[in-house]
């Protein structure tokens, strides 16, 4: 999560999230950080393993969403 926090605040080159990798606590968190950052360059992927609140916001805050498994993108994944 560190790592995301320092990307998301401080760089601004292409993030991929993959919300299957995080709890539950970081993705709200992920979602309080969207919220502070520029989030032009970061895209989601959730695999089903957010609950229809992260969706949602999700939705409201504009995020890119992909299926993480079946694309191959030149960005950092977490």
């Amino acid at each position: 999560m560190d790592v995301i926090r320092e990307h998301l605040m401080y760089k601004n080159s292409p993030l991929l999230i993959c919300m299957k990798n995080l709890n539950p606590q970081e993705q709200y968190e992920c979602i309080r950080i969207f919220l502070e950052s520029s989030k032009d360059n970061v895209t989601v992927c959730c695999h089903g393993s957010t609950n229809q609140f992260i969706n949602i916001l999700l939705k409201k805050l504009k995020m890119g969403q992909v299926d993480c498994s079946l694309q191959v993108q030149d960005s950092r994944k977490f």
